[in-house]
Parts: C-alpha cells; sequence; structure tokens
C-alpha cells in the first residue's frame, strides 16, 4: 500500500512532538495491542523498522497500526493523518481499557460530573 504523501511527515512530527523515539513509538504500539488482546505483534525491532518506513512515506499503516497509533497517542481515529488537527484545540478525552475474566458479567455506567467553579476563579 502506497503512502499518502503527508502522512509520513505527520506521524514523524506526532512522535518528536512527544519526543519519543522510534524504539519508545514501536514498544508503545506493542503495548496498545497487547492491552487490546493482539498478541500476534512483532517485535519491538521489527515495528520501529515498520514505522521508519511509514514516516518517510514508503508504505501506509495498515488499519490495525492506525488504531494502535490512535490509542497509544491520544488521536481520535477520525483525525488520523489530519494535518490541520491540533492536539491543543481538541476535546479532551478519556480512553478507559477494562479487562475482566471471561465469563465475567458486569455493567458500567460512566458519568461525567461537571464540578463548580472555585473561589479565586472569576466565575
Amino acid at each position: 500500500m502506497t503512502a499518502q504523501p503527508d502522512l509520513g511527515g505527520w506521524l514523524r512530527q506526532r512522535r518528536e512532538n512527544k519526543s519519543w523515539s522510534r524504539n519508545e513509538m514501536a514498544r508503545r504500539l506493542i503495548r496498545v495491542a497487547l492491552v487490546s488482546g493482539d498478541t500476534a505483534m512483532p517485535s519491538a525491532e521489527d515495528v520501529a523498522a515498520n514505522i521508519y518506513r511509514w514516516e518517510r512515506g514508503t508504505v501506509t499503516p495498515s488499519e490495525r497500526y492506525r488504531l494502535y497509533y490512535c490509542h497509544a497517542m491520544g488521536i481520535p481515529p477520525e483525525r488520523f493523518g489530519d494535518p490541520s488537527w491540533d492536539p491543543a484545540q481538541d476535546v479532551p478525552r478519556v480512553i478507559i481499557t477494562i479487562s475482566l475474566p471471561e465469563g465475567t458479567d458486569a455493567q458500567f455506567k460512566l458519568t461525567s460530573i461537571e464540578t463548580p467553579a472555585g473561589p479565586g476563579t472569576g466565575t
């Protein structure tokens, strides 16, 4: 699969903005994969080599790796590769991953509570 012309630079810039080496990015992608239940990941060295190829624009990451990038870097999936995306302007998101033993029956309810402005906040 041939890469989008500017995707490689975008990926490199996102990684460098976090001061992560390619090896660190590889470790983070592998960690996300394992948490997601993907145990068929290549070694960190192989993933780092793929990152090098993706960032040079030789090839495009597969959908699998795109999702892992999004989780590792806090990028909304619909904004992956979007040069106009500015994380400082994006709505903060929290991603919660809960792993339960197989056969466990559980229900969760997540709510958001807005806290009132405290003293001295000017509101």
